[in-house]
């Protein structure tokens, strides 16, 4: 699968998972921490082992709390936001 179509897919589930691409036997999620404006500002990212959970548990067990907390983050930053200031998207960059 091309670059793109791994980012579109991404963009579309509204998370990354990766079972063994980046380590053999290395399960991987992240989630993406949203500014106000919606502009993507930080991840929260999960690892284990395909040993310990299976791909099936870590997206319908581990990535629905993953985004629960990245939402809640994401509310905070609404909540604490500094008047005036906003993120700025870099050109090229996701």
């Amino acid at each position: 699968m091309r670059l793109r179509d791994s980012l579109h897919e991404v963009r579309q589930r509204g998370y990354a998972v990766v079972e063994s691409e980046l380590e053999e036997g290395l399960l991987s999620a992240a989630v993406p921490v949203r500014d106000p404006d919606g502009t993507v500002v930080a991840a929260l990212a999960y690892s284990t082992s395909v040993g310990r959970r299976t791909l099936a548990q870590v997206t319908g067990e581990v990535v629905p709390l993953m985004l629960e907390a990245a939402d809640g983050i994401s509310a905070d930053l609404a909540e604490h936001r500094v008047a005036g200031t906003r993120s700025v998207p870099r050109d090229g960059f996701f």
